[in-house]
């Protein structure tokens, strides 16, 4: 027998679990710590992932996959067939950003399976999309103003097939193609039977362009570079519409915003120089966001280049303008100007609240306009030192009954007499 009798295994039997306990209690600091880092992930098994698909997946997968900011914008749109109510795939969607009517992004998509599509994270301006289908006429979605506060957007637009095709041709001087115009097609408010929104429609190498398009009365608006836009209407009848937009040439100076470091001024307003009639307004244009502009001018005139943005003012005398070629990559440093503060106030003495306050420098071409606060009070960055006038912008007396900061002025205090109507 291995034990001499039973009370002696027994007691052998006490001793050894009384061993294996306390060898388990010893073990328990260890199988904790070793519990908290599988906890934290330690040793998770490692799983080797297949290379991601060459191709590239559909605009919906990308944006339900992508980050979302929440205070970006988000546009989404959905094609149908305007008979049949079926949706529509596979459909060219063009999305371009606005800023003074300008092109300044332009981003190109297709909708998905279930005829769709959505874009996020959205920069702040105006956004519209043309949506183009082989076989059906051109759609467009109604202006959707982006500030970057969050909001969204939800279009579900109506595809027609195509009954009616304009064939068209822009032309410049002495009838040369202009193959970089753009031409964009709406309806007005009177008139709106066929399309939402605005559609644009590029223009091939010989100038010309196809458009398929419901009937009806169509506003047009051509536009190419060193060109005068031109705003025309066409109307979409026979089946088979022909038109031809001439344009006329329009010398441009070019170039770029920048701070002292050489960095954009991105929105920068750049202007001509010199205007002193103040029913007139000076030619302006707005940077894009890598501080570029096309400024149109006029031959044979002075001038002095100017840009006011991100509190910063800059300008550039170039004389009498003789060959626009020679000003095609212009800089324009823009460097902090001055604050001017000031108050609106009534006949009574008392302020006026949440009014607006006109601003123009007539020698820089520099114009605009601030709103006041619940006090009245009003500020104007990046002020050049030249005289500033500013006015109330609903004043009686208008622009006549300015006020003018020189360059030894800060501060301006600007009456408001209620208009007589």
């Amino acid at each position: 027998m291995l034990f001499a009798s039973r009370k002696d295994f027994v007691a052998r039997l006490v001793v050894t679990g009384s061993v294996v306990v306390r060898r388990a209690l010893t073990l328990l600091p260890g199988l904790g710590v070793l519990a908290a880092l599988a906890s934290q992930g330690w040793f998770a098994p490692r799983t080797t992932l297949p290379a991601p698909p060459r191709t590239s997946p559909s605009p919906w997968w990308v944006a339900a996959a992508a980050a979302h900011d929440a205070g970006a914008c988000q546009l989404s749109l959905r094609v149908h067939d305007a008979a049949a109510g079926s949706v529509v795939a596979d459909a060219r969607v063009a999305l371009v950003r606005l800023r003074d009517g300008a092109v300044v992004e332009r981003i190109e998509a297709r909708t998905n399976a279930r005829g769709a599509y959505r874009a996020i994270d959205l920069a702040p301006g105006t956004w519209n999309a043309t949506v183009d289908v082989d076989g059906y006429a051109l759609q467009g979605a109604p202006d959707f103003r982006c500030e970057g506060r969050g909001q969204r957007a939800f279009f579900d637009l109506a595809a027609a097939r195509a009954t009616h095709v304009v064939r068209g041709r822009v032309v410049g001087d002495a009838r040369r193609p202009l193959p970089d115009a753009t031409v964009a097609l709406w309806q007005d408010d009177r008139r709106r039977d066929a399309v939402a929104g605005v559609v644009r429609v590029d223009v091939e190498a010989d100038g010309r362009f196809r458009a398929a398009l419901p009937p009806g009365e169509y506003v047009a608006y051509v536009t190419a570079r060193d060109h005068v836009p031109k705003r025309a209407t066409l109307r979409v009848g026979a089946p088979s519409t022909a038109w031809t937009a001439r344009l006329t040439s329009q010398p441009t100076v070019r170039g770029v915003v920048v701070d002292e470091q050489g960095r954009p001024v991105a929105g920068a307003v750049v202007a001509m120089g010199d205007a002193w009639d103040p029913a007139a307004r000076a030619a302006r244009v707005v940077a894009d966001d890598a501080g570029r502009f096309a400024l149109p001018v006029v031959r044979g005139q002075e001038l002095t280049v100017t840009a006011r943005g991100d509190a910063r003012v800059g300008r550039v005398a170039l004389g009498v303008i003789d060959d626009v070629a020679v000003w095609q990559a212009l800089t324009v440093t823009a460097v902090p100007g001055r604050t001017i503060r000031g108050v609106v106030f009534a006949f009574d003495g008392a302020p006026r609240p949440h009014g607006r306050v006109r601003y123009r420098v007539r020698a820089l071409g520099l114009e605009g306009e601030v709103p006041c606060d619940g006090d009245g009070r009003f500020v104007l960055d990046g002020m050049p030192v030249e005289d500033v006038e500013a006015w109330a912008a609903d004043n009686a007396t208008g622009a006549w009954g300015a006020r003018v900061a020189d360059a030894s002025t800060s501060e301006l205090a600007l009456p408001w007499t209620p208009p007589a109507y």
